[in-house]
């Protein structure tokens, strides 16, 4: 199947026509998809469903099937951040997007660069010694590099997020902001023994998050609000 808008009544199957126009599987596998147009459609779409309860899974969906489309790309998740700060989407659909953690792969120096989310950037210890490059999706999403000391520690609490974040399909605000609460609360105690300090920061960025976002906590296994 296709990849469709709705939009003002009309199916618009704009993002179909290289796979349809590809001679063969073998050929549209190696085919180097334009991206320029995907930021913009995936835009209109997330503001026709912007008031839709299920928001978050219908464009987590859309991505999806945006990528099985078009498996020329080998780096799909690096793009589809960049794609994302470019068109300007809404903070909910990039928070929708498959990975919130992506590596570029190694610096001159042999440590680890990668596109990161600020709440899984937050918890990083040693936040002082890693360098951002750039700030993308207005702030949403950074650019680093990450001393070697702590990358391991890094991409296991990205690892604790994304567990969260895909244990249910959480469509309301306020239930994706609890996964995101019960993910800090838990590198909160992971880092405990370790890293003090910075336990005690995610404690207070949480306390803050918490207070800004009205979330109600619980459980991650809990029904979404």
């Amino acid at each position: 199947m296709s990849v469709y808008l709705w939009l003002e009544g009309s199916l618009l199957q704009q993002w179909s026509a290289d796979a349809s126009a590809a001679p063969s599987q073998v050929d549209r596998t190696h085919a180097m998809p334009d991206t320029s147009r995907f930021g913009p459609m995936l835009k209109q779409f997330a503001e026709h469903v912007e008031r839709e309860m299920d928001r978050r899974r219908e464009f987590r969906l859309a991505v999806e099937k945006l990528i099985e489309e078009h498996p020329g790309l080998p780096e799909w998740p690096e793009e589809l951040v960049r794609i994302a700060d470019r068109s300007e989407w809404p903070s909910w659909a990039i928070q929708s997007l498959p990975s919130l953690y992506v590596t570029l792969g190694r610096s001159p120096d042999d440590e680890e660069q990668a596109l990161v989310w600020h709440r899984i950037y937050d918890c990083f210890p040693e936040v002082g010694t890693i360098l951002i490059k750039n700030r993308l999706c207005e702030g949403q999403f950074l650019e680093i590099v990450i001393p070697k000391s702590i990358a391991p520690i890094a991409l296991e609490i990205a690892r604790v997020f994304e567990e969260h974040r895909n244990a249910l399909p959480y469509t309301s605000e306020r239930s994706f902001m609890g996964a995101v609460n019960n993910a800090m609360l838990q590198v909160e105690t992971m880092l405990e023994g370790s890293y003090p300090d910075s336990s005690k920061e995610i404690r207070e960025k949480r306390g803050k998050m918490l207070k800004k976002e009205q979330v109600i906590t619980g459980t991650t296994t809990g029904e979404p609000d």
